[in-house]
């Protein structure tokens, strides 16, 4: 087809046409609608923890499942309350059956993060936006939406978390090699470890 068939097109199309925009709703969970999934995602229980086959897979409750997940970055783990359950409902019905949380643990998220660096340690939490977080993961979890808790993506270690004195002279990306699989230095296992206990109460 010609450009000047292409234009000639577009400029056919009324105006209004284009006018009135195509919206999703962010808190649209009406159910029964051919978009509605929501049915494939089960409130998780205890028999719902994922493990792995003996031929790779996940499974849950005995069954095979694949994940369909979404990333929650900068604001998003820290929402308010009042959001948390329209926002886990509109997932699910999308057919999204996981959250990543991720770099929560940076001191530049939002409103300092998960973490309060407010001591020599890189432990302790800040609770206030840790209850909100904990909320979030209970409404996905309500509405069948696993989560997966990143915390040892943007964390800024301290002088007393046993990596040694110049690990706060490192850029913080710099640092985060000692977490990567294969060179992970005890310690931040260690310090991974710590957090997800206190993290999971």
């Amino acid at each position: 087809m010609s450009a000047r068939w292409v234009l000639w097109l577009l400029l056919a199309v009324p105006a209004a046409g284009f006018a009135d925009p195509f919206v999703l709703p962010w808190d649209d969970a009406l159910p029964g609608v051919v978009t509605d999934f929501s049915a494939m995602n089960t409130p998780i229980g205890p028999a719902a923890q994922v493990s792995v086959d003996a031929n790779g897979h996940f499974v849950a409750n005995g069954q095979r499942v694949r994940f369909l997940g979404v990333n929650f970055a900068g604001d998003s783990p820290f929402m308010p309350t009042n959001k948390a359950d329209a926002v886990a409902a509109r997932l699910a019905k999308f057919g999204v059956n996981c959250v990543r949380f991720h770099h929560m643990d940076a001191s530049w998220a939002y409103n300092g993060g998960i973490l309060a660096y407010t001591t020599t340690k890189s432990t302790n939490f800040n609770a206030s936006q840790l209850e909100k977080v904990q909320f979030v993961v209970s409404r996905l979890k309500a509405h069948g939406v696993y989560s997966d808790i990143n915390l040892l993506v943007g964390r800024e270690y301290r002088s007393a978390d046993g990596l040694g004195p110049n690990v706060t002279t490192m850029d913080w990306k710099d640092s985060h090699i000692l977490g990567y699989p294969g060179l992970r230095a005890f310690p931040v296992i260690n310090l991974g470890d710590k957090t997800a206990c206190r993290f999971s109460g």
